[in-house]
């Protein structure tokens, strides 16, 4: 799956290994689209797990592109929910002057964030859990939050978490992608 641990990409990659009933499946995080669909093509593994939509933002051209050019089939797909969140050392968004997200997220997220941290830098990074990993690394934040409290917060909501924060849920589709059986 495209990592690193804690994106959206695992998460799907967890759903197909639910679904199939797979017990002793081992997931390994690739740091590129690329990388993952070479590793099926190569026999490193059986499959792998590739964003391809996101309803926000729409096709993930690299997947198709690369999917494109390649040996390999397609086998499944499986859709996601997306949750947004802000992680931050305080129960406040006063202070901060960077948001690092991976530039699907922070498209998903830009009217939230003109709204409530419009002087803030937005910084794009290669995945979400990279950003919590290097907000984490950087500004000190709490050491036990979990990855997948992505570093941005919802946009144009559709509803209320716990603490009344306005979600948003955009749809990110994956495909299980396998190698072709040979002649």
């Amino acid at each position: 799956y495209l990592g690193p641990p804690g994106t959206y990409s695992e998460m799907a990659a967890q759903l197909w290994v639910q679904s199939l009933g797979e017990q002793s499946c081992t997931l390994r995080p690739y740091q590129t689209i690329a990388r993952a669909l070479y590793a099926v093509a190569a026999m490193e593994c059986h499959f792998a797990v590739v964003p391809v939509e996101n309803s926000t933002e729409g096709m993930v051209s690299r997947s198709l592109d690369l999917f494109l050019t390649s040996p390999l089939q397609i086998v499944g797909e499986t859709s996601l929910l997306v949750r947004h969140n802000l992680l931050c050392q305080r129960n406040t968004t006063d202070g901060i002057e960077v948001v690092l997200a991976h530039p699907q997220a922070l498209a998903q997220c830009q009217a939230w964030l003109s709204q409530h941290l419009p002087n803030a830098e937005r910084r794009a990074v290669s995945s979400n859990a990279e950003g919590a990993r290097l907000a984490q690394a950087l500004f000190e934040t709490d050491p036990a939050a979990d990855p997948r409290q992505i570093v941005v917060r919802p946009a144009d909501g559709v509803g209320a978490d716990a603490n009344g924060h306005e979600i948003i849920l955009p749809l990110s589709r994956s495909l299980l992608i396998a190698r072709c059986p040979g002649p």
